[in-house]
């Protein structure tokens, strides 16, 4: 019993150390990829800055680029993705919201389609009516596809 909790203690600090470890490789990593340098045009930065994303040395970065007449700025690529991130976080793709079905009553895209199958109510009326070649009414519209919403409950047939 006393080996099987040392066992236990040494995994734990084993698994500590690991740990740790881990946070500082995050960190090193993020280091490492701050002073990765990656070439960027100076029109972009210009676009990101007028947007009041970036950092306080930018503008000063930009400005003398700019007077030596370069058109592109060795920038830190961790530094250029935030900002990247930072302007595209309001964007919103309306060419694929645009085409979504969605329920005509709770406007929910939760909707799932299917055929109708024979309808027995159809079958026992034709039946009633004509007698058995009747039950053959009952795949009348067996084909139509109907649309559920899976939010509301709601049913429609679909138009194009």
């Amino acid at each position: 019993m006393t080996t099987f909790i040392i066992i236990l203690v040494v995994l734990a600090i084993v698994i500590g150390i690991w740990l740790s470890g881990t946070e500082k490789r995050v960190q090193a990593a993020r280091e490492k990829e701050m002073n990765f340098l990656i070439p960027v045009q100076i029109v972009q930065l210009e676009k990101y800055m007028a947007k009041g994303l970036g950092d306080e040395e930018l503008p000063g970065l930009v400005s003398t680029a700019k007077a030596q007449g370069e058109t592109q700025l060795m920038y830190p690529r961790a530094k250029y993705n935030d900002m990247f991130l930072a302007s595209t976080k309001d964007y919103k793709d309306t060419s694929t919201e645009a085409s979504l079905v969605k329920c005509p009553k709770c406007k929910s895209t939760q909707i799932t389609a299917s055929q109708n199958g024979y309808s027995a109510g159809k079958g026992l009326a034709g039946a009633f009516l004509t007698g058995g070649i009747g039950l053959l009414a009952g795949f009348i519209g067996s084909k139509d596809l109907v649309v559920y919403c899976m939010k509301c409950g709601h049913n429609w047939k679909p138009t194009r």
